[in-house]
């Protein structure tokens, strides 16, 4: 029923909360995890420009945060006991605009999330991502409040 379980974290304690919930789907089901964590792009092109900043050192950039998210969300890992299979996918983009873009690329089952619900007024139940991701995911969401 649910083989590939999408998990997007931004590598917090407080979005990790609900790794327990996919953990355990993901076993039941004999599935996997796949972790997908995005970053807003540091500066747009036209602003790199502007700024005079090269290609090489904002790649460069970009490449020293993955790796740093890399490091957050293995680390975050450790607490738990994983004997499924776990892939990390790192994107770049504003995860409440392309979160559910990439959850179609993958071509997952389930998106299970974490929520504290905080936000706005108008966001108080759900926060401002996960209220998005369920509005529009391609797939299922079950969401985790913490």
């Amino acid at each position: 029923m649910f083989k590939h379980i999408l998990f997007p974290t931004d590598g917090s304690d407080a979005s990790f909360a609900a790794f327990p919930v996919a953990l355990n789907l993901a076993r039941k089901y004999g599935g996997k995890i796949t972790i997908i964590n995005m970053h807003d792009e540091f500066i747009k092109r036209e602003e790199q420009q502007f700024l005079r900043i090269s290609h090489e050192h904002y790649d460069e950039m970009v490449k020293d945060r993955a790796t740093q998210a890399r490091r957050v969300i293995s680390n975050a890992l450790e607490q738990f006991t994983v004997d499924v299979p776990v892939d990390i996918v790192l994107r770049e983009g504003n995860p409440r605009h392309d979160l559910c873009e990439i959850c179609g690329e993958l071509d997952g089952d389930l998106v299970v999330m974490a929520t504290r619900g905080k936000g706005n007024i108008g966001r108080r139940v759900l926060g401002s991502v996960a209220e998005r991701v369920v509005r529009h995911s391609p797939v299922p969401v079950l969401v985790v409040h913490v």
